[in-house]
């Protein structure tokens, strides 16, 4: 039984990751045309661009941590917001403690060295909070939103 409980929370880690790497592979933003995800809500293609934090993300219910993000979307089914922090370990505490004051209850809670991973459920919502030194981004905090 604990080998589910701990094996659980990694591959949800790896899924956020790979998710996050999914959208960003290519390095070049596709052609608007070939998007589904409406120009507004796209992430930046690195080129200066503001990443702005899509206008259909629940933030009344999902509070997120202050700062410019460097990645958001909305993929139709959820969403996916990256903060930078230096200090990615104190950025999940903070994440933590925004999720826990509005009612969300910590259901995987796992962290190393390289990182920390925890999913927090309400009634309406899933998060996949990920801290960790991520390739593209650097070390950051990241949040793999979505509705159950």
């Amino acid at each position: 039984m604990t080998v589910r409980a701990v094996a659980a929370p990694a591959a949800l880690a790896l899924v956020a990751l790979l998710l996050v790497g999914c959208a960003t592979a290519g390095g070049a933003e596709p052609d608007a045309s070939e998007s589904s995800v409406p120009p507004s809500t796209a992430p930046d293609s690195g080129t200066g661009g503001e990443v702005v934090i899509p206008a259909t993300f629940p933030l009344d219910e999902v509070p997120l941590i202050d700062g410019d993000p460097v990645f958001a979307v909305d993929l139709g089914t959820g969403w996916t917001v990256i903060f930078p922090r230096e200090d990615f370990a104190d950025g999940y505490g903070e994440a933590a403690l925004l999720l826990d004051g509005v009612g969300f209850t910590a259901v995987a809670n796992s962290a190393s060295p390289e990182g920390t991973f925890g999913q927090f459920t309400t009634d309406t919502y899933t998060v996949n909070l990920t801290a960790t030194t991520d390739p593209t981004y650097g070390p950051s905090v990241s949040y793999v939103v979505v509705l159950n």
